[in-house]
């Protein structure tokens, strides 16, 4: 019998083998209507079963399949030599600074010197996608990723990010960490995702306690369960999208932050460049400690996005020229821009000087509108009439 999991395999494969271009995660996650950590479980259990499936970086890049030997999926859809060309084309673009400091804060944190990594940029910059490579490679040296996301929604509760992390760790490695803790302290981790039913206990156990001990007293425990789960070998925890996070979250940041030196935990952040808000603040506060290293991503040159779009095989230079135009080196435009040009004997496939947005970048702009103010809107909507 074929199980559903196993249907999914056979699709991924059968998805990257007959996509003319790297794929990434997302699309992948769409498809199989799954979620995006989901697919990364996919991929790491086909990668398990010796099937190559290489991660190409930059955010022009993505998931492509190298056959190397006959699958359980029938036969290929295009050529070998192909799928070979196709993956030198997508060669790495642009973050190659980036790349290579995480790759050393992870051999830093494996030899007991923890630290966090902040990338910090606009959307679609392509933070995700740096930290979705640098996570394939750390997989490689047998170290786990743990992706955890913030929500925008004020429903979340507190600790949300933190929650994910802790809730994927019990269970596996995590258990022994939180043996390895006081009662007291175990009984606080649980406690913050509901994993005991000896709350109410806890509870009267810290009636003596006033607000700013209890506070402390919590986030000290949990910092002491995260640097016990990377004992003795190290992990990684990817906080995405920050600057959504709550604030007690943000606080356990800053309170692993002031002693994550001393342990072989390796945390990775995202966030929007915004200078105000809470994270920001948080960002400043991490700065202060040595084990903390911030990038700020930054858009594409005109270079680094033709190498972008040629990755995708489209090489004509005026199409290149309009790309950099339209998107000014923003990955995720100019990714769903490229994706737009399908070569066909030097031509592309939509008439010459005219672009129709993509549905992708369309919804992502859409989505963002809601939130702002109606004066705001009416200024961003002349604006988009009168143009530059």
């Amino acid at each position: 019998m074929v199980t559903a999991k196993n249907r999914r395999l056979e699709q991924i494969i059968d998805y990257l083998r007959a996509s003319s271009y790297p794929v990434q995660v997302s699309e992948l996650a769409q498809i199989l209507e799954c979620s995006q950590r989901t697919v990364h479980r996919y991929i790491d259990e086909l990668r398990k079963q010796s099937i190559r499936i290489e991660s190409i970086l930059g955010p022009g890049g993505g998931l492509v399949f190298s056959p190397s030997r006959e699958l359980f999926v029938g036969p290929p859809k295009q050529s070998d030599s192909t799928r070979h060309e196709i993956a030198n084309q997508a060669q790495f673009v642009g973050r190659s600074h980036e790349s290579e400091s995480l790759d050393q804060a992870l051999e830093r944190a494996i030899t007991g010197s923890g630290g966090i990594v902040a990338l910090v940029g606009e959307a679609g910059i392509g933070k995700t996608r740096i930290v979705e490579e640098f996570a394939a490679r750390s997989t490689d040296l047998g170290v786990d990723s743990i992706w955890c996301t913030s929500q925008e929604s004020q429903s979340a509760p507190a600790f949300w990010p933190w929650i994910q992390a802790i809730r994927k760790l019990i269970g596996g490695e995590g258990t022994s960490a939180l043996d390895q803790l006081d009662e007291d302290a175990a009984r606080r981790v649980s406690s913050v995702v509901g994993a005991t039913s000896d709350e109410q206990d806890g509870a009267v156990s810290h009636e003596s306690e006033d607000g700013a001990q209890r506070q402390f007293l919590l986030l000290d425990a949990l910092c002491q369960f995260f640097k016990a789960a990377a004992e003795p070998r190290s992990i990684v925890i990817v906080l995405e999208d920050i600057h959504w996070a709550d604030r007690q979250s943000l606080q356990l940041l800053e309170f692993i932050g002031a002693q994550i030196e001393s342990s072989n935990l390796l945390i990775i952040v995202t966030a929007r460049d915004w200078q105000d808000g809470e994270s920001a603040g948080t960002l400043k506060e991490l700065s202060r400690h040595p084990g903390f290293i911030r990038h700020d991503v930054t858009r594409f040159s005109h270079t680094e996005t033709r190498d972008l779009v040629l990755a995708f095989g489209t090489k004509n230079r005026e199409r290149i020229d309009e790309i950099f135009r339209l998107s000014e080196g923003n990955a995720f435009f100019a990714v769903e821009l490229t994706r737009l040009v399908k070569p066909e004997k030097g031509r592309s496939s939509t008439p010459s000087g005219t672009f129709q947005l993509p549905e992708t970048v369309t919804e992502t702009i859409t989505r963002r509108l809601p939130s702002l103010s109606a004066n705001c809107t009416e200024i961003l909507t002349v604006a988009a009439v009168f143009g530059r």
